[in-house]
């Protein structure tokens, strides 16, 4: 439901991976390009955010932007527990 707010939608408007600054160099990834993420279950492209907010060896992606279809990336946890998966990060 938050993508339906009109005032989270001046906040953040679409779903954006936010990555460490020394992991963005060392991809050639900048902030606002576009790049290319991947799990074993699929890919998909999304914008990228530099950011000293996510520790670096992580990224964070929203899951509530129904059209970014992160989710598909991941897999049900049987513990019930959020699922941390390996990804793959490419500059497009």
């Amino acid at each position: 439901m938050s993508t339906s707010s009109k005032s989270l939608d001046l906040v953040i408007s679409e779903a954006l991976l936010e990555i460490n600054e020394e992991d963005a160099k060392k991809r050639g990834i900048s902030d606002n390009s576009h790049i290319r993420l991947t799990s074993k279950q699929g890919s998909l492209f999304l914008k990228a955010k530099v950011s000293e907010e996510v520790p670096e060896g992580t990224v964070f992606v929203p899951t509530h932007f129904p059209y970014a279809k992160i989710n598909m990336l991941t897999n049900i946890s049987s513990n019930g527990e959020a699922p941390i998966i390996p990804v793959k990060i490419e500059a497009t």
